[in-house]
């Protein structure tokens, strides 16, 4: 009988030190697979406008939340617009065109989340078209 009961506790000992280990590592930092991407063609209206090219930008930037079940509350606003003008700014373009982006999110502590946004665009220039005389032709 006393051997019946010792190995039941080696397994419950077992099955604790299992659960902190992991559990420990989790507290720590925990990667989720809570990640979206997704493109787009342009931050602004284009059409037949003409472009001129000024290169490729990316940045990344991140916000916080305090997250428990399903209440999640933005310690930060997301600054998806910051990220837009970090590139806008960088090249001096007017808007952007073939947008990609990428979300991912990292949980420490359990509650507390770390949310990052990554940007990655061509940048234009709008071209002014030349000046257009709008007076007639004389007979």
């Amino acid at each position: 009988m006393a051997a019946r009961y010792a190995n039941k506790n080696r397994c419950a000992a077992l099955l604790l030190a299992l659960l902190l280990c992991g559990g420990a590592s989790g507290i720590i930092s925990c990667a989720t697979p809570a990640a979206s991407a997704g493109i787009a063609v342009s931050n602004i209206p284009l059409e037949n406008k003409p472009l001129r090219y000024l290169g490729t930008a990316e940045t990344v930037v991140d916000w916080w939340s305090f997250d428990i079940g399903c209440i999640a509350l933005p310690l930060d606003p997301p600054p998806v617009d910051e990220a837009m003008k970090n590139l806008l700014r960088e090249k001096k373009g007017d808007a952007l065109v073939n947008l990609r982006y990428w979300t991912d999110r990292s949980v420490f502590l359990f509650i507390i989340i770390r949310q990052r946004f990554y940007l990655k665009a061509d940048v234009v220039k709008l071209e002014t078209r030349g000046k257009q005389n709008d007076e007639k032709p004389g007979p």
